[in-house]
């Protein structure tokens, strides 16, 4: 795991607070429950951004090769700077409304969720707030109940919420306290257990 030992300036600065508790949570769900991280946000918003950039290379590649300088080149810069900014405006789309707050997805292979086709973890802390807000969001491969308090959005697919003071996670001085986060997030993976 990362070194997690360095205390926080300000333990109620929710950009730093929500960045450490979310680095620990994806080695804690990597590292000790052995569930494997899924890039594929990631992956497609790496792709979307070097199509993009490829484009604006052959606006300067066709300039450069053909000396054709502007206004010859007019139609080639055209659809590249079209085809960037159509790509870059996907790119945000991922980004913002696909993946929004989402810091870990995984796809499990272990036998204690052979009934999940795929979850994620997201996170959140409120504007003028000192909850750290959790959703897991879930997708069962069938229809199976769950052992957890969580609530159904479609057929296969709902969440699970929790939230907790930044103050539960952290002491005063800003150290973290691995066993409270540990055992927060322990609690929302028990939740996605099959019901008995």
């Amino acid at each position: 795991m990362g070194d997690y030992s360095k205390p926080l300036n300000n333990r109620y600065d929710p950009y730093v607070a929500k960045g450490k508790l979310d680095d620990y949570t994806t080695n804690y769900l990597k590292s000790s429950k052995n569930l494997p991280q899924n890039f594929r946000y990631s992956n497609m918003k790496l792709a979307l951004g070097s199509l993009a950039t490829l484009f604006t290379v052959v606006a300067h590649a066709y300039e450069y090769v053909y000396d054709a300088h502007f206004p010859k080149d007019y139609w080639v810069v055209f659809v590249c700077v079209v085809s960037y900014f159509v790509l870059n405006g996907v790119y945000q789309i991922v980004d913002y409304l696909v993946e929004g707050d989402i810091f870990y997805t995984c796809k499990p292979n272990n036998s204690k969720y052979s009934h999940i086709e795929e979850f994620s973890f997201s996170s959140v802390i409120p504007k003028f707030s000192e909850y750290y807000q959790l959703t897991v969001y879930i997708k069962l491969k069938q229809p199976v109940e769950l052992s957890g308090d969580w609530k159904k959005t479609k057929d296969l697919s709902g969440f699970i919420y929790q939230e907790e003071s930044i103050g539960a996670f952290f002491t005063e001085e800003g150290k973290m306290i691995y066993g409270n986060v540990t055992q927060f997030v322990d609690k929302a993976l028990e939740s996605m257990l099959k019901g008995k």
